[in-house]
């Protein structure tokens, strides 16, 4: 939510934190370990990739 508000609003606020979101999923897709090869397949089928 916070990504989404700094990139609709952009000059509506000065800083924003962001913990949990994934802000690259490219990237994240990229890094999971083999072992979760089961949860990257899942995920790369429900972002249509």
């Amino acid at each position: 939510m916070v990504m989404q508000a700094l990139t609709a609003q952009p000059n509506a606020f000065a800083v924003g934190v962001n913990l949990f979101g994934v802000t690259n999923w490219l990237r994240t897709l990229k890094s999971i370990p083999p072992w979760w090869e089961s949860f990257k397949d899942a995920l790369y089928q429900e972002m249509a990739l």
